[in-house]
């Protein structure tokens, strides 16, 4: 009896949230159930309302960005396919990339795929100083960097003598930079299976006004 008032409890808990969070507002059985399963295991994270919203409410506009609509089956394909590029490049669970972009739909995106990786995303801003950024790279143990392209040369002095970070890591978005990767290559269109976001985290630094920037 006691279990059973548990179950029912966390059961409780689980539709509290699903409903505050808008995550099945409007959706269809599918999704709901999806939901449900995906907040039961204790394991959803910050690309879930992708997934759910995909099965549930597909041509929903999830971005509207500079004349471009993205809807919600398009973002959840393109999180997939980018966990998948991500994972061909060696990258696996609790690695970490770093972010250095302005606000931009490919931030979901990344911050998702890393998810299903069961990595973490570090967000650092994209005015840092070549200095600051190796420090920050060095710190957060970063083994990408997506950045903007018209940032290429800050992050190309910020990652000398650093090993783990390949050129094939140095990932440019929305343009090329030279000798480094592009974004849209990266999207592999042969989606694998990924992992659960069990790990998956969001790492942000503070300013760094009077010290060094603080992380985890």
């Amino acid at each position: 009896m006691e279990a059973l008032r548990d179950v029912t409890g966390w059961a409780r808990v689980l539709a509290r949230v699903a409903v505050r969070s808008e995550l099945v507002a409007g959706a269809s059985p599918e999704a709901t159930l999806l939901a449900a399963r995906l907040l039961g295991t204790g394991r959803a994270g910050i690309s879930t309302i992708f997934r759910v919203r995909a099965v549930g409410d597909a041509r929903r506009p999830a971005f509207v960005w500079r004349g471009r609509t993205i809807d919600f089956a398009t973002a959840d394909d393109r999180i997939d396919r980018l966990a998948a590029g991500l994972r061909r490049r060696g990258l696996k669970r609790r690695d970490a990339v770093a972010l250095v972009l302005r606000n931009r739909p490919e931030f979901f995106e990344i911050e998702g795929a890393m998810a299903r990786l069961g990595g973490s995303a570090v967000s650092v801003s994209w005015r840092s100083t070549a200095a600051e950024l190796r420090y920050l790279l060095e710190h957060s143990g970063a083994k990408a960097v997506f950045f903007e392209h018209d940032l290429a040369d800050v992050v190309e002095e910020a990652v000398k003598g650093l090993p783990a970070l390949a050129r094939d890591r140095l990932i440019a978005v929305d343009g090329d930079a030279p000798g480094m990767a592009r974004y849209d290559d990266v999207l592999d269109p042969r989606k694998s299976a990924v992992a659960d976001e069990e790990d998956g985290a969001v790492v942000i630094y503070t300013s760094g006004t009077t010290a060094d920037r603080r992380g985890p």
